[in-house]
């Protein structure tokens, strides 16, 4: 207990930052181990009216074998956006506080220390970042999502649109 009282400002900074930036790194780790679970997206085939029961059946059967993959683009599209947020999070500010902190550097090791690792995060932050393509992959991952819903609620709302009949329909 002692150590901290004794701890100057530069210090108290150095651990404030450590805590911030490793707390909130929780809610991408959170992402990419746990991931999250596909929406519903309201009623399926099976309560739709448009299809026969067997074609109802078919249609089921080919969201169950989906449903794998979807859950997969959902949980890396999260994951992506997460990493995405933290990174503009840290990077935006912490390129302006580096020219700040150079400024009011003293001769105390930790102010360095300070600029050291602020600098230091950001850079890793900005490597990652382009280095794994992350808003790219965000983007694509969610796009995918998104256009496989979209045809879901097409085939759901408007089955015509793949065929005059339902065979035709199933086929396309």
């Amino acid at each position: 207990m002692d150590f901290i009282h004794q701890m100057n400002g530069w210090q108290w900074a150095i651990c404030m930052f450590s805590v911030a930036a490793t707390g909130s790194f929780i809610p991408v780790l959170f992402y990419l181990l746990k991931g999250v679970k596909p929406h519903s997206g309201g009623p399926w085939f099976e309560q739709s009216p448009n299809f026969t029961p067997i074609t109802r059946l078919n249609l089921e059967q080919n969201f169950d074998r989906m449903r794998g993959t979807l859950g997969f683009w959902k949980n890396r599209a999260e994951a992506y956006r997460a990493f995405h947020v933290y990174c503009l999070a840290w990077v935006i500010p912490s390129t302006l506080a580096v020219p700040m902190l150079a400024q009011v550097i003293s001769t105390d090791a930790a102010s360095k220390w300070l600029l050291t690792l602020v600098s230091a995060h950001a850079a890793l932050l900005m490597s990652f970042h382009r280095g794994f393509k992350v808003e790219q992959n965000f983007k694509a991952y969610r796009s995918g999502e998104s256009e496989f819903y979209d045809l879901h609620r097409l085939m759901l709302d408007s089955p015509k649109v793949f065929g005059s009949t339902e065979p035709e329909q199933l086929a396309n």
